[in-house]
């Protein structure tokens, strides 16, 4: 466990991690959204922003603009993003709201944006755009929810064409919609080519996979990532992984992570449904309730996947999240993030270890 990176007066909220490769230089980057200038809140403006680390723990470079949304004018608060390579750019997809962000007046319906480039090495700024609708200055919609509170936050990306999935098809996007009217925790799954302008149904509504206690606020599970070279994948597919975290009933200031999510094989169709499990989880804080970890997201490869490299059957990578208190007060809302500005902010790491029995 290693404090990762401080970033004070930042908002640090779900931050994806891609492995080393030749592709980041062999380092490890981390890719997240905040507000874009330290202790302003959104009508400042917010950005997308990098930073990298030669060992996934420490030693990381402060948090560099990858690119911001004071470049176009209908991104108001960018919630995560979630960066994958479909073999010759990058795309990090955004869950946003539409809205001035100078008003910070945003609507309230989320749903997602693209920027794309060719690197995320240094230094990558000059090289990324957002995809805009043509002859506007209007960030272009992946997704089209008209209303309600639209696309989840966990929403998440992988290519799947490397792994058995469509070379015509290969960006997948796994997703919930709050304004799905039979069940809004319910998963779905689209396909999509690289140009990100042509998609195809893959599968949904899903089960979605929940956790919760007497103790606890009820949590759902979404796919985080795919892990390749099961022992059964011939015949059973590549097994996903999901986390998330949660507060207790009666206190919002910490969030905590409980279970970890098993899903069969994200790629499926028909797909079939998760199941979480209760288990040993270690934060880099942890107190009488649990092991602290607001958001955590693990690190994957490029295309969304967790390659076999440990000993005896075990995934190895690391696990990221913010251990700092979230809320003011025990009676905020347990989905707040109240406490974004303030200087304690940061992420922490964790070593995650999965054994296939």
């Amino acid at each position: 466990m290693n404090n990762g990176l401080n970033f004070p007066n930042h908002a640090m909220y779900e931050p994806p991690v891609i492995l080393p490769s030749a592709l980041t230089n062999n380092q490890y980057i981390m890719v997240f959204t905040s507000n874009l200038i330290a202790g302003y809140g959104i009508q400042y403006g917010g950005a997308v922003f990098y930073s990298t680390s030669p060992n996934g723990v420490g030693n990381w470079t402060t948090p560099s603009v990858l690119i911001e949304n004071i470049t176009v004018d209908n991104i108001c608060d960018m919630a995560d993003a979630r960066p994958v390579w479909d073999g010759s750019r990058w795309h990090i997809f955004i869950q946003a709201v539409t809205g001035n962000y100078k008003s910070g007046s945003c609507s309230p319906t989320n749903n997602v944006y693209e920027a794309v480039g060719t690197r995320l090495s240094n230094p990558p700024s000059i090289d990324w755009n957002w995809v805009l609708q043509p002859g506007t200055s209007h960030a272009q919609q992946v997704t089209y929810v008209t209303s309600g509170v639209g696309i989840g936050e966990d929403m998440q990306w992988f290519n799947t064409a490397p792994y058995g999935g469509l070379a015509s098809y290969p960006l997948m996007i796994t997703y919930n919609n709050w304004s799905y009217s039979t069940d809004p925790t319910y998963l779905f799954a689209y396909l999509f080519n690289t140009g990100v302008n042509a998609s195809a149904y893959l599968y949904g509504p899903v089960f979605t996979p929940s956790d919760g206690t007497p103790y606890f606020n009820t949590v759902y599970y979404y796919p985080d990532a795919i892990l390749l070279g099961s022992l059964d994948a011939a015949t059973l597919g590549n097994p996903g992984i999901g986390f998330e975290s949660t507060c207790p009933l009666t206190d919002a200031r910490y969030s905590y992570a409980v279970a970890i999510a098993y899903f069969p094989d994200p790629q499926s169709h028909p797909a079939q449904w998760g199941t979480p499990y209760a288990g040993p989880l270690e934060s880099r804080t942890m107190d009488s309730v649990g092991p602290r970890m607001f958001r955590p997201k693990v690190a994957r490869n490029e295309y969304g996947f967790i390659p076999r490299n440990g000993p005896n059957n075990t995934w190895l990578t690391h696990w990221y999240y913010n251990d700092t208190q979230i809320n003011g007060s025990a009676n905020n809302s347990c989905a707040g993030y109240g406490r974004y500005l303030q200087s304690d902010q940061r992420f922490s790491v964790t070593q995650l270890q999965i054994s296939e029995q």
